[in-house]
């Protein structure tokens, strides 16, 4: 049932920043995130909103940034598949549906966060 798992990804969201950070990194959690919920359009936003949550953690220890730079390697390869670099993002916002509009914010919202949080992890 599709509105239950989107009912589940909002409330993962929602404790993501008190889930333990093993269980966040030790555990298959960003990949399904990336490559089961976010390719799907249903589930998109709602991947999006939990990657935004962790690609926000920051002040860990080092031993995180590799799996910080998976994160954001994985999340843009399959962004690529969602669009092309070539892409306008500005009709998709002005004249897109509730969804696509969705999407750019939170899409805004996740590279802003992680860069802000993870840029000397990505250099």
């Amino acid at each position: 049932r599709p509105s239950l798992l989107r009912v589940t990804l909002q409330t993962l969201q929602r404790f993501l920043t008190w889930i333990p950070l093993g269980f966040i990194f030790q555990t298959p959690l960003i990949e399904v995130l990336l490559n089961k919920f976010f390719p799907e359009p249903l589930f998109r936003n709602d991947a999006l909103e939990c990657l935004t949550e962790i690609g926000n953690l920051q002040d860990l220890e080092p031993q995180y940034d590799p799996l910080f730079r998976k994160l954001f390697a994985g999340f843009l390869a399959r962004l690529g598949e969602v669009f092309t670099p070539e892409t306008n993002l500005a009709p998709a916002f002005e004249s897109g549906s509730e969804d696509d509009c969705v999407f750019v914010q939170r899409l805004a919202l996740f590279l802003s966060g992680f860069v802000k949080a993870h840029l000397k992890v990505l250099e």
